[in-house]
Order: C-alpha cells, then structure tokens, then sequence
C-alpha cells in the first residue's frame, strides 16, 4: 500500500517521466559510475538556488556522451515574479500574473549564465550544457503550485485558503478545463506553532492513487520556519497518461 504514496514507482510501465538520463561506455567501471552519479547530485543541489531567479519547474540532466552533459530547466512562460501572491480579495487577473520587464530579465539570465559557471568549478571533466525549456502551462506542474502555498505562507495565508484559492482557479480557468481531474496536498508538522506535529490534507476533485490509467504528478518538499520543518506532497492527477507542456 506505501507504493501509491509515490505514484511515480507504481506507473514505470505506463508514464515515462524520468529526471536524469546518462549512458557512459564503461559502465562496468564502479568508480565511473559513483563519480557521475556524484555530478548529478551536485547539479541538483546547485539548482536549489535557482529557485531565486525563476520559478523553475524541472530540472533535468541528459548524458549523451561519456564527457558531455545537458542540462534542461523548465520554467513558465512567460515568466513569473517569486511569491506574487497577496490578500485574495486584493487580487485581480493583472496583479496576480505578472511578467518580468526587460532589465529584470537580463539581470536573471546573467545570474543564470554565472550560476553555470558555478557548476563548471565543481563539475572540470564535463562539458556542461544548459537548455531553458518554456512551459505554457506552469498549472500543470506541482512544483509550481507548491511555490504558490509557499508565498502566501511567508504572507501569513493559511495553507487551507491558499490552496483552495488557487485550486479552484486552476479548474475554473482554461488549464484545468483541459485534463486535470483532481489536487491533493498533504501538510506534515507543527502548523500554527503547535506543541506537537499534525497532519493536514486538502482535496478538490477526483484523486485516486490506485488507478493506473490517469497520469498523476508528485511533489515532495520542506519549508523550513521557526517552529521547524514542514513536509508537503502534493497530487496532480489528469484524465490521460500523455506528458504535454
């Protein structure tokens, strides 16, 4: 029963969602293979910190050759402004959905170009390559509904509104029209500085773990606060098994 925790696992056969995808031509070498493994850890550690410049969507890491690596960063288009959420009664459609002017841009695509340059003092034996990938449908991404909670979090929302806020913004708009059935969110921790950890979850629509045929996506982060860590997950779940952006 834990495997529908993790919907990834449970659909392999079905859904071809996979983070990182390397062939070496040694792979029997065990040394070769600890060291690349290594790389790609330090590239998504590394990636946390682009959290900062753009709300990024995946990361993912390609190896096509033995010394050469691609490295694909999906984020939104048109790009959007970190923590845009306000008082609900306060937002309209302008406000709500920002994109960056031309300056801010700039600025964060020179972050971007040192931010490889970073990886590249960590990462000499590898020729890096970085690809940025527009999603037109950010909805559709967890990790971009997560990034929504948590800026109304650090505007002291609570979780329950917020979600069900932009919830029901993502069914009544044209994205959830198209294939999403149902989002569950799961929230593990103190919560409003309780002595002792709770557990909180909040549903809209139709989320079933157990069927096969519907592509689910998965989420699982933590937000660190004064009272401690947080742990969300977060279900999105779609009426068919296709991967669009």
């Amino acid at each position: 029963m834990g495997r529908k925790v993790n919907p990834i696992n449970l659909r392999a056969k079905y859904i071809n969602n996979i983070s990182n995808k390397w062939f070496t031509s040694n792979i029997k070498n065990k040394n070769i293979y600890i060291s690349k493994l290594q790389e790609d850890l330090i590239i998504y550690y590394l990636s946390n910190s682009l959290y900062n410049i753009f709300d990024i969507l995946d990361v993912t890491v390609i190896r096509d050759s033995f010394n050469k690596c691609l490295i694909t960063i999906v984020i939104p288009s048109p790009l959007y402004i970190n923590n845009i959420t306000t008082i609900f009664n306060e937002i309209d459609l302008l406000n709500k959905i920002q994109s960056l002017d031309n300056n801010e841009l700039m600025l964060s695509i020179k972050k971007l170009v040192l931010w490889l340059f970073n990886i590249n003092n960590y990462i000499k034996n590898t020729e890096i390559f970085l690809k940025l990938h527009l999603s037109k449908i950010p909805f559709y991404e967890p990790l971009f509904l997560f990034q929504l909670v948590k800026g109304g979090y650090i505007k002291n929302i609570p979780f329950r509104r917020s979600f069900k806020f932009w919830s029901n913004y993502i069914f009544d708009s044209n994205y959830g029209q198209l294939k999403i059935c149902g989002i569950k969110m799961q929230i593990k921790g103190r919560l409003n500085g309780e002595e002792r950890k709770s557990k909180e979850e909040y549903k809209i629509g139709d989320v079933s773990l157990s069927s096969l045929n519907k592509n689910i996506k998965y989420l699982c982060k933590e937000i660190n606060t004064k009272y401690g860590i947080l742990g969300f997950k977060i279900w999105i779940v779609f009426s068919s098994i296709n991967n669009e952006y």
